[in-house]
């Protein structure tokens, strides 16, 4: 095999011999209960199986990234958070593609069913 055949054979290979990978920052529009949308960012951390990271929400509101997990384009974690004794907890699950994420996500104990959004990775 030529030195030309094998670069043509590697750069035909599928994308899935190289990972998909969620690390950076993504940001988005959240849609409210009351048909607003609220400004949202996340920083995820991508080391292999395991994401980890924080999200900012309104009012600059910093939240950790907890069970964290990715597998393949697929991806879940939990948002946490507690602001002066009102605490929720946020399940997120989702893919991402390139640099686009579509993520449904659904406040644990509270009214209202799960709500969808579509970020998008700063650059």
């Amino acid at each position: 095999m030529t030195r030309g055949q094998f670069l043509s054979c590697v750069l035909l290979m599928p994308a899935a011999v190289w990972p998909a990978d969620a690390t950076g920052k993504w940001t988005g529009n959240v849609p409210g209960r009351r048909g607003d949308e609220v400004q949202i960012a996340y920083t995820l951390q991508q080391e292999g199986g395991n994401l980890t990271g924080s999200a900012e929400g309104p009012g600059g509101m910093q939240m950790q990234i907890t069970e964290g997990k990715v597998d393949g384009e697929r991806l879940a974690f939990t948002v946490a958070f507690d602001n002066g004794g009102r605490s929720a907890r946020i399940l997120h699950e989702g893919s991402f593609s390139g640099d686009e994420m579509k993520l449904t996500f659904t406040m644990v104990g509270r009214e209202g069913g799960p709500r969808t959004m579509t970020l998008k990775r700063a650059k």
